[in-house]
């Protein structure tokens, strides 16, 4: 390959430039070397020959450089590197070079493909030029000069070496690229993942594959089907609404408890504030009647007692009439007038005859009726 006769040539002259140019050239004029050797070497003396004219001694000896030509020649290797890379149609990354690698997984995938071509020509020329036809001397050779004539039979040389290798290992990197689409529903339903482990470790050389599950085993689920997936998010919804409500309800429930609570509160303040007042006011009533406290509780007492005496009697009577109410019904509708009749004279004799057992604190003018007085 011519590019790689350029690499070669290249490299030579840039270990040669480098040998010249590590040393100068010295050139010495009307001066020799006190010790007799043609030398450079450091603390050396050197005399003056007295025939040459100078006027500088320095001038006497002078260095010449050789020049360094390092940088267009390593330009010139790069070139042919490039030039290997476009004739073989395989980049550097494929040799262990990462520094060119594509910034995109696309583009890698372009460089893979068509670095991909250039390999497959390349293995089968392989085995075109170099297998088929040594397997097929030999094949010959033996067809010819072997002595058991039962092996002879007229075949042809099928080579399934480097070739075979490459496919199964262009067919493990597949497999890997379809393992990463197992989440897709569509792919997963329709793809036989059990074959394609199998066929991922054979590509791999790999024999361990499990015959069959251990016992107490699960299988591993594949990923839910969509369905599956709409009825997780519904379950999901309908927790958070639930949860919601159930702290909603809690929310009105602590709203009520403090609302009854400051309700029973503000009822016994305004009880102890009515409770204030009485007391006032009955301190105010004795104060005016010249009594004394204890002896106006004693009458408020005593008057209390005489208005339940005679709410008492009062519910006796109304439910001495309900009864009678209740027993008329049985009979026709004239006895139930005279019966309603009579009762209500009942009723008003009994009135008339119930005594007033109290006297009201205080009375409006005129006269209720007897035995209305409280009421009244």
């Amino acid at each position: 390959m011519w590019a790689q006769r350029i690499i070669n040539a290249v490299w030579r002259q840039m270990c040669d430039n480098a040998g010249d140019s590590a040393g100068a050239n010295i050139a010495i004029m009307g001066l020799e070397p006190d010790d007799g050797v043609w030398e450079i070497s450091g603390k050396k003396l050197w005399r003056w020959d007295g025939e040459t004219d100078l006027d500088d001694i320095r001038k006497a000896i002078t260095q010449v450089q050789v020049e360094n030509n390092q940088a267009p020649l390593q330009a010139m290797l790069e070139l042919a590197l490039k030039f290997i890379d476009l004739m073989t149609a395989t980049p550097t990354i494929f040799q262990g070079e990462a520094k060119e690698a594509p910034d995109t997984l696309g583009a890698t995938n372009i460089v893979v493909d068509s670095s991909n071509v250039t390999f497959r020509s390349k293995v089968k020329r392989w085995d075109d030029q170099v297998t088929t036809p040594h397997l097929r001397r030999w094949y010959d050779f033996e067809m010819q000069y072997h002595e058991d004539d039962s092996i002879k039979e007229d075949l042809d040389v099928d080579p399934r070496g480097a070739s075979v290798l490459y496919e199964k290992d262009q067919m493990r990197q597949q497999i890997l690229q379809i393992f990463q689409l197992k989440a897709d529903p569509d792919i997963n339903r329709k793809t036989d993942w059990d074959k394609a482990i199998e066929l991922f470790y054979s590509a791999s050389h790999l024999d361990i594959i499990k015959d069959q599950p251990a016992e107490g085993e699960q299988q591993p689920q594949g990923p839910p089907s969509p369905d599956q997936i709409q009825l997780q998010v519904a379950q999901v919804r309908a927790d958070s609404l639930m949860q919601v409500a159930m702290l909603k309800q809690q929310q009105a429930e602590a709203e009520m408890a403090f609302k009854s609570t400051e309700a029973d509160k503000e009822r016994q303040h305004e009880a102890a504030m009515k409770q204030a007042d009485l007391q006032i006011k009955m301190m105010e009533y004795a104060e005016k009647r010249n009594i004394n406290l204890d002896n106006l509780k004693v009458q408020l007492a005593l008057g209390g007692e005489g208005m339940n005496m005679q709410w008492k009697l009062a519910q006796n009577g109304r439910e001495d009439s309900r009864q009678e109410r209740q027993e008329g019904r049985q009979d026709s509708k004239e006895e139930r007038a005279e019966e309603m009749n009579e009762r209500r004279v009942e009723r008003t004799e009994e009135r008339v005859a119930t005594p007033q057992v109290a006297t009201p604190p205080t009375e409006p003018p005129g006269r209720a009726p007897v035995g209305e007085a409280y009421p009244r």
